[in-house]
């Protein structure tokens, strides 16, 4: 049921109506109004949301209304990020809007951040058949005194460099401060912190970074720059930047700021290839040549490698295993590990003779049988010729 200061806003509705009122002054605020409009004269309230501490999500809402239940069904709520009053009742001042439900009671409210940058959301009722005109709209305030980030993501390429803002929803009544912070266990990115001239500390790159806020900087968006460092592996990172009230040092108005994260992907500059240490091979009929195989980066699994003759001109040594004895055959697989892929892995070639006096015009493809996905499946790398 409505509660006494509901009743009050239905009076106030239905004696806009009567006196011919459409809208409230200009100078009220998207933050401040209460009512749009009532174009029907009909006795509806909204409980508003409890306030929303920058929180992303389901709640509920209770719509009420004087209309017999058999009336209101015939009505769709819809919940609309506008901050203007409907200039006319005409439906379409919904498009666009999500659908709550039809009829009164309690209805599910996804808040947005869109919604929270506005400070609100417009609860519109419109007809759910024959014109489908607008009649009814009201503004729900969403309290959000919280910290702003300019986006969601960031990606950064290792050795490279990015940037976003922060800055706060609300004018605090004192200092706030927010530490942008990334995990105790990442060392991939590193967030600059600015020194200071007076207390002779220098500029530097650390895990984490203090923003200051007062009442007269608080909407100035403040740059926050952040470096990926270098690794040895071939692999994007995915990490996060944390950004928190420090209440110590924070007015209590903001002590129940929610947490916002922001997720970061590092972007690895290593290819990951086969490299061979020769393009081309010369080798005598009845007689060996050599060269090696090795990764260009850290895999973070178990990479196979297939290196496969073109034809029965070449034989390729196979070691063996334990137990088994090595030979010369067509093939032989090579598998490299995290701890081993940068250590060169020797290969010995030898030419059979046979009846002709023509050089042979041979290939040997390295082939990656499996293995982390950015090495690619049977990814052929051709070092060259064997004659």
């Amino acid at each position: 049921m409505p509660s006494r200061s509901s009743g009050l806003r239905m009076f106030l509705f239905v004696l806009m109506c009567a006196a011919g009122v459409s809208s409230l002054p200009p100078e009220a605020s998207a933050q401040n109004r209460n009512t749009f409009r009532n174009g029907a004269g009909l006795s509806v309230s909204v409980s508003s949301p409890p306030a929303l501490l920058n929180v992303t999500g389901s709640q509920t809402i209770s719509i009420q209304s004087s209309l017999p239940e058999f009336t209101a069904v015939l009505y769709t709520f819809f919940a609309c990020t506008r901050t203007e009053t409907p200039r006319s009742w005409d439906g379409a001042y919904t498009n666009g809007c999500t659908p709550l439900g039809t009829g009164v009671g309690d209805k599910t409210l996804t808040v947005t951040q869109a919604m929270i940058d506005n400070g609100g959301v417009v609860i519109a009722m419109r007809e759910t058949a024959f014109a489908q005109r607008l009649r009814f709209a009201q503004w729900v305030p969403i309290s959000a005194r919280g910290i702003v980030v300019s986006t969601r993501t960031l990606a950064v390429t290792e050795e490279g460099e990015a940037s976003y803002t922060v800055r706060l929803s609300h004018e605090p009544t004192g200092d706030v401060y927010v530490e942008a912070a990334r995990p105790e266990n990442s060392r991939a990115i590193e967030i600059f912190r600015p020194g200071s001239f007076f207390l002779a500390i220098p500029d530097s790159w650390q895990a984490s970074y203090d923003i200051y806020f007062t009442p007269t900087t608080w909407n100035t968006a403040v740059r926050v720059r952040v470096r990926a460092l270098a690794d040895a592996d071939a692999a994007d990172v995915r990490t996060t930047i944390t950004h928190a009230i420090v209440p110590r040092l924070t007015v209590a108005d903001y002590h129940n700021a929610a947490t916002q994260t922001l997720a970061v992907t590092v972007r690895d500059d290593e290819t990951a290839a086969i490299v061979v240490s020769e393009r081309t091979l010369a080798v005598t009929e009845q007689a060996e040549a050599a060269y090696t195989v090795r990764l260009s980066a850290v895999p973070t699994e178990t990479v196979w490698v297939r290196v496969q003759r073109s034809s029965s001109a070449l034989e390729i040594y196979h070691p063996g295993f334990p137990g088994i004895p090595g030979g010369w055959t067509a093939s032989r697989d090579i598998y490299f590990t995290a701890t081993d892929w940068n250590t060169a892995v020797t290969v010995r070639v030898r030419a059979p003779d046979d009846a002709d006096t023509e050089d042979a015009r041979e290939t040997i493809t390295h082939t990656v049988l499996t293995g982390n996905a950015r090495w690619g499946q049977n990814t052929t790398v051709r070092p060259g010729r064997c004659r």
